[in-house]
């Protein structure tokens, strides 16, 4: 998930970080060691400069935690700055 707004709610024993009200929600398959990618495209948008966004991956596994899902801490990053 990506998200202009972070939050820290529990779902089903799930720590989501990432606010997910109108959070654009990407689908990937994993590789045979368990990786994947995903692009994030901005528009070329001067007044997006300056603003955070939140990210946050989830995999569904059975055998995570609530037996639903895998999940990375949330990620955040501010545009126009490295």
């Amino acid at each position: 998930m990506t998200n202009f707004a972070s939050t820290l709610q529990f779902v089903q024993g799930i720590h989501v970080w990432v606010d997910p009200i109108g959070a654009p929600t990407q689908f990937r398959l994993t590789d045979s060691a368990g990786r994947a990618s995903v692009t994030l495209a901005l528009p070329p948008n001067g007044a997006l400069y300056g603003l955070q966004l939140y990210h946050q991956f989830f995999v569904l596994d059975p055998g995570g935690n609530g037996g639903l899902a895998a999940w990375t801490q949330g990620l955040s990053q501010t545009i126009g700055s490295w």
